[in-house]
């Protein structure tokens, strides 16, 4: 068994001149605590660290986390990006950082 956060991988699909919008359901055993923040933040092509180039912080309630990002700014985000979603939890002294996903952005024309 490894150790570590083994984060989810998938492909996030983009689509120009439309507004990204991607929601998930949470079971309704899941719990997320006050104060948590959840980022999707975006890399240049074929970097997968660094300095992001796009931060969308989603919302969420009991049953769903959510983003919607205007296709003014999600337009702007290349095609072969790379993204990282990141859960901050609440934690005492400091925040405890998860990395949720990764993957790829897919532009559909």
């Amino acid at each position: 068994m490894p150790f570590g956060n083994d984060p989810l991988e998938d492909v996030f699909i983009m689509s120009y001149g439309a507004d990204f919008t991607h929601e998930i359901e949470l079971d309704p055993d899941d719990h997320i605590p006050s104060g948590t923040v959840i980022t999707m933040r975006i890399y240049p092509q074929h970097q997968r660290r660094g300095t992001p180039i796009a931060e969308w912080v989603a919302t969420y309630n009991a049953q769903l986390i959510s983003w919607r990002v205007e296709s003014e700014d999600s337009d702007e985000i290349p095609n072969r990006s790379w993204v990282r979603i990141y859960v901050s939890y609440p934690d005492e002294p400091e925040t405890l950082e998860h990395c949720w996903y990764i993957g790829p952005v897919v532009r559909k024309e």
